[in-house]
């Protein structure tokens, strides 16, 4: 299993429309950029919508975010829920909780998202 970081796989995102020999078109290579396996560091928030829908969102060590879908356990996603919920301030990144882990990337229209398959460190914030 060949895992990319996120941050270089949108690195090579932004340099594919630099090359002039293998170009390919966007719907192709957002085809190939779907399901890519990828390792993450960052940072993770939870928050409820107004309409009460469950939002996760990771965030780059540039403060880049990404929606998040949780292919967890749930007593994982129960624990992110209680440690990392926003409490309605603006929160900087040290203020939330950091993670680490390997998931896949799940492209749906122009949206890309961080799908989380395998938390390997967990960390809350010191409040």
């Amino acid at each position: 299993m060949m895992t990319r970081p996120l941050g270089l796989l949108f690195s090579i995102f932004g340099m594919a429309t630099c090359a002039s020999a293998d170009t390919v078109s966007l719907p192709t290579y957002l085809q190939r950029l779907d399901n890519a396996e990828v390792n993450f560091n960052g940072h993770i928030q939870y928050q409820q919508d107004e309409r009460g829908d469950d939002d996760f969102v990771f965030f780059d060590e540039d403060g880049v975010s990404f929606p998040v879908t949780l292919d967890t356990d749930r007593k994982t996603r129960e624990e992110i829920e209680a440690e990392c919920a926003d409490d309605g301030f603006f929160l900087s990144l040290i203020d939330r909780c950091k993670i680490e882990g390997l998931g896949t990337i799940d492209i749906r229209g122009n949206r890309i998202h961080l799908k989380i398959e395998v938390i390997e460190d967990l960390s809350r914030p010191a409040r």
